[in-house]
């Protein structure tokens, strides 16, 4: 039995069912949240909120993320993302 070039899986993009905007949207539907997220310093213990653990800003190769205090939402911060462990997962 030969099997043919073609068969299995190949670089051919799989026609969508929907739009690639509608694709998008639900993209960011799943993998992004407003909902913020509690971590804990494993440093100090302090507990800060973070709306997406996935943004992240790299500097000097160390990855660091933007967190808030639950009381001043408006006053945003970066802390290592290493330094961070997400409260209720052991």
């Amino acid at each position: 039995m030969t099997r043919s070039k073609e068969a299995g899986k190949g670089s051919k993009q799989r026609p969508l069912s929907v739009t690639r905007k509608q694709f998008s949207n639900n993209w960011d539907k799943i993998f992004t949240s407003n909902t913020p997220v509690k971590y804990k310093n494993t440093v100090d213990q302090e507990v800060w909120l973070c709306e997406n653990f996935f943004d992240i800003t790299s500097i000097d190769g160390v990855e660091y993320v933007k967190v808030f205090k639950e009381e001043l939402p408006n006053r945003q911060l970066l802390i290592r993302k290493d330094a961070l462990k997400k409260v209720g997962a052991e």
